[in-house]
């Protein structure tokens, strides 16, 4: 595992029924193991509202997204050029 070069990434959304939007995500390229770079984290504002249930696990609501969040799209756009070309195959990974 210590050749390969892989991101972690990690989300908030607003719950788990449909419509679910991603509310952050957050992603860390990793070399192996080890962390390789910074780490990326935004917030994402899709104008909706978040339910009480989801808000208590994360601590966002409508008011702080649209306050710090970003456009989706940009977001995901900045995402995309993050993760770069990094791509293994998963039957390569054993944990």
């Amino acid at each position: 595992m210590t050749d390969f070069s892989w991101c972690l990434i990690d989300t908030e959304t607003t719950g788990l029924h449909a419509p679910i939007f991603v509310v952050e995500i957050a992603a860390q390229r990793m070399r192996g193991w080890q962390a390789e770079g910074a780490p990326f984290r935004r917030l994402l504002n899709h104008g909706t509202d978040i339910p009480p249930e989801a808000s208590r696990v994360h601590g966002y609501t409508r008011e702080i997204l649209e306050r710090d969040g970003d456009d989706p799209r940009t977001v995901y756009r900045e995402l995309a050029r993050y993760v770069g070309s990094i791509a293994i195959p998963v039957e390569t990974v054993h944990v």
